[in-house]
């Protein structure tokens, strides 16, 4: 089973809008992150639940939450803790690793969307979340063939037919780790 980190803020947690959405954020220019219950109250980014519970379901990976605190701002750690509670319930309990240093972490997989914290330097295979080979957690299909045994329906998921050899391969350099 490999091991597979995922980072919250710009990942599965929509942290600008988070700030954008903010009655303080005037006042708190340059500092974002201290503002209060910034974290506590943000909103998951489209489709980010459902799809780290497929990965969680899959079976393939051991799958952790790997996130940044602001260090000034203490309750910024029992924030992240309770929106993983709030989100995942039991699922990712005693899974959530807040640390500076993710180049420490020692894995397969982390799913970032910056390269801070030591996520540029992660040992194992870096998906930059956000880029344009890794946009966003939407997956696509390529295929019509008939499928007797398995469903694909999920709101996730684009089907996209049959499609020439060429645009399929093009598209699997930008496919996710599933």
């Amino acid at each position: 089973m490999k091991t597979l980190f995922i980072d919250m803020d710009g990942v599965i947690v929509d942290f600008l809008q988070s700030i954008d959405n903010h009655p303080e954020k005037d006042n708190y220019k340059g500092r974002e992150d201290a503002l209060p219950d910034v974290f506590l109250n943000a909103l998951p980014l489209e489709h980010a639940i459902d799809s780290v519970g497929k990965l969680l379901d899959c079976g393939k990976y051991e799958v952790y939450i790997a996130s940044t605190a602001p260090w000034a701002t203490v309750e910024s750690l029992t924030h992240k803790r309770i929106w993983i509670e709030k989100y995942f319930g039991d699922r990712l309990k005693k899974r959530l690793i807040l640390t500076h240093r993710k180049d420490f972490l020692m894995g397969d997989y982390l799913i970032d969307d910056r390269l801070k914290n030591g996520a540029g330097e992660f040992k194992g295979e870096l998906l930059h979340f956000g880029t344009t080979k890794y946009p966003d957690w939407k997956s696509n299909v390529f295929g019509d063939e008939p499928r007797e045994k398995l469903v694909f329906k999920h709101k996730n998921l684009n089907l996209m037919g049959f499609q020439h050899h060429d645009k399929v391969l093009n598209n699997f350099k930008k496919t996710s780790i599933t």
